[in-house]
Parts: C-alpha cells; structure tokens; sequence
C-alpha cells in the first residue's frame, strides 16, 4: 500500500516526495532519524562502509529532516559515482 496525504497528512507519496531516500533504502542502505548524542547528528545515511551523510539540525518538522536527507543523498551520490 502506497501512504498518501490522506493516510498520513505528509503530502505525496513518498517515493515521488523523496526519490534519493527511497533508492537509497532499495539499493545502498538504510536512513535514521532521530538525535544521536555521541555524532550529534539528527538524520542519517547509511551504507556497509558507514556514515553516507549525516545532518545536524535542529529540523523544525520530520519533513524538513527528510527533504535534507534527500539532498544530502543526492549530493554523496553524485559526487561518488552512484547515480
């Protein structure tokens, strides 16, 4: 089942909202959300090898973590070849 903004109040689906989120999780890794006091990191992107990208924040909502982590993706995957 796609989630819609009828089933979560987020807008889009997700993988056209966030297209670098959702081809990272189906092919490189994983993502997290949520502050880490060790990195001080808020969103991440993970692969085998480690920390992809990682940002600090403070985000005011999910969805601007998310839409940073997006660009944050697309930026790593760019600039190593992984498009």
């Amino acid at each position: 089942m796609r989630c819609t903004d009828a089933q979560t109040g987020l807008g889009a689906p997700r993988i056209e909202r966030y297209p670098h989120v959702a081809r990272w999780c189906s092919q490189y890794g994983r993502i997290e959300l949520g502050y880490e006091w060790q990195d001080k990191l808020y969103a991440r992107a993970i692969h085998e090898g480690g920390l992809a990208w990682g940002g600090e924040g403070p985000y005011p909502t999910i969805d601007a973590a998310l839409r940073a982590l997006d660009e944050g993706i697309e930026d790593f995957m760019e600039k190593n070849g992984w498009e």
